[in-house]
Formats: structure tokens, C-alpha cells, sequence
């Protein structure tokens, strides 16, 4: 998640150069695969989703290697456990639009339209 995160514009750039290379050597599979990766990493509720996961994945993963200490007291568990719950009660306030924020940058880098898909259902028609 740390890679897409931080070097999304250098990957879809990455895509963007495999597929014009399958194209060159006629590697239709390869081409279509880049072209809908590429297709789906520039979407904003990707980017959302993936800042989101970072942020909870860092701390989550940080306090789990304080965790795994073979000198880590009781206390310190606690403490670094309260913690994390602490920090996830925040995120539900503040985290998703704190995400957006950073999404934001990066979307406004490699120039992609910030908006979220309809997901409305269509009342369906009955046939008379």
C-alpha cells in the first residue's frame, strides 16, 4: 500500500510505458492488463480507499511491531493498544476527510477528475 501511495503518478507511468511496448510487440493480453490497471489506479474512490489504508495500515503496523518485543512490558502494551483504539475513534471523525485531502494532491497531479461514482439504483421498469 506504501508503494501506491507515494509513487502512484510513477507507476501509472510504469503502465503507461508497458502498454505502449505490448502494443509495439502485438501483446494484446499485456496491453489490455496494463491499459485496465492503469484505468482503474486513476479513479478517485481508489485513491481515497488506498490513502485510507495506509494511514490505518502505518499505525496498526507500527504498534504491532512494538508489540512483538520479547521485552515489551504489560504497560506498554496497554499503552500502545490504547493508543490505536484512540487513533481509530479519531479517524471515524476526521480520517476520511483528512484522506481526501491527500487524495486530492495526488489526483490533482496526474490530473485525474475527483468525483465519486452513481451509485443510485434505477427503479426497474415493469413491463405492462
Amino acid at each position: 500500500v506504501k508503494a501506491v501511495r507515494y509513487q502512484l503518478p510513477d507507476i501509472l507511468n510504469a503502465l503507461e510505458a508497458l502498454h505502449d511496448f505490448a502494443i509495439e510487440k502485438s501483446d494484446s493480453e499485456c496491453a489490455s492488463s496494463a491499459s485496465s490497471l492503469c484505468r482503474e489506479l486513476k479513479r478517485w474512490p481508489f485513491m481515497v480507499s488506498c490513502v485510507v489504508w495506509y494511514n490505518v495500515l502505518y499505525v496498526i503496523n507500527k504498534v504491532s511491531k512494538i508489540l512483538q518485543g520479547p521485552k515489551v512490558s504489560i504497560e506498554t502494551m496497554k499503552r500502545e493498544i490504547s493508543a490505536v483504539i484512540d487513533f481509530l475513534q479519531d479517524f471515524r471523525e476526521h480520517g476520511f476527510n483528512a484522506a481526501k485531502i491527500d487524495a486530492r494532491e495526488i489526483a490533482e497531479k496526474i490530473e485525474v477528475e475527483m468525483i465519486w461514482p452513481d451509485v443510485r439504483q434505477k427503479k426497474n421498469k415493469k413491463a405492462v
